[in-house]
């Protein structure tokens, strides 16, 4: 905010009197006069003229009290809004990176649209670093598919996934018009997400289901990166397993295929996990209603 001496120095232009400058803020007459005569020291000449009892602004104290009286406006103007930032809320979640393929995107616009979010941040990892994050309190809230300690965390389920197996329309598998068993894919190469993450736990739960473990494939690649995966697996490079929603607008574009399982396709739930006795519950509930919303 201002300088005192220029709160005295605009005082003394309205009011035109060092008495009753002085009255107004509270400060004795001496402290006035002070105040003026070091401000005429700063800039170099003469503020006010003595006429009687009364003083008389200069016209050059006229030009530097509208100056300052425009500099102060947007000084309060300035910290109003700064204020109102920090009042304001800023989210941050994590997503897997499978969700931030197909969900994110959509969440982060109805966000937008729907609440007053200074700033919204979108944190990638993987499932167990995204519960990492919201544990150490870098995000509120994650959204994830993997399997995790449901003591440990609040959450609410979003949906059920089907997560289904895939491969290039040019691949040998679609040749014949039959169904495969699980079995029937491991001589393939199996293109895998990394360790820790929730595809690649619910792969290996697939997997035990039908006792059998990844290591049975013919061969493993693994990659951390969901449009790698969608390329190689194009590029007939190998098979993979993906959620349905991510799948299907390359299936519909006829650049993949989904492997006709005997076996029933497996769902797997996506949840909306956050700390237990957070002080952003409220909040929290209003998000999870628009992401239940959320047309993705």
């Amino acid at each position: 905010m201002l300088d005192h001496k220029y709160q005295t120095f605009l005082s003394c232009v309205k009011t035109g009197s060092y008495t009753k400058t002085a009255e107004e803020l509270f400060i004795s007459q001496p402290t006035v006069t002070q105040h003026i005569q070091k401000l005429e020291r700063e800039v170099g000449y003469r503020l006010f003229n003595h006429v009687g009892h009364h003083i008389q602004p200069t016209s050059r104290a006229l030009k530097l009290a509208e100056f300052v009286q425009s500099l102060n406006a947007q000084t309060k103007k300035f910290i109003e809004k700064q204020a109102s930032h920090a009042e304001s809320r800023n989210l941050t979640f994590a997503c897997t990176l499978s969700l931030s393929d197909f969900l994110a995107p959509r969440l982060i616009q109805e966000l937008q649209d729907s609440e007053d979010f200074f700033q919204l941040r979108c944190l990638v990892a993987n499932t167990a670093s995204a519960l990492d994050l919201v544990r150490q309190g870098q995000a509120d809230f994650a959204l994830i598919e993997g399997n995790f300690d449901k003591h440990e965390f609040g959450y609410q389920v979003l949906e059920s996934q089907a997560y289904i197996p895939v491969c290039a329309t040019t691949n040998h598998l679609l040749d014949k018009p039959q169904s495969y068993q699980l079995e029937d894919l491991l001589s393939e190469t199996i293109i895998t997400r990394e360790n820790g993450s929730g595809s690649r736990h619910i792969l290996s739960n697939i997997l035990e289901a039908a006792n059998l473990q990844i290591t049975d494939f013919n061969q493993i690649i693994e990659i951390a990166n969901i449009a790698a995966i969608k390329e190689l697996v194009k590029n007939d490079v190998g098979i993979s397993f993906m959620y349905q929603k991510m799948a299907l607008p390359l299936i519909k574009q006829d650049q993949i295929a989904q492997i006709p399982l005997i076996q029933t396709p497996v769902t797997h739930e996506i949840y909306f996990v956050y700390l237990k006795n957070t002080y952003f519950a409220r909040e929290l509930t209003n998000i999870y209603q628009i992401i239940r919303q959320t047309d993705y």
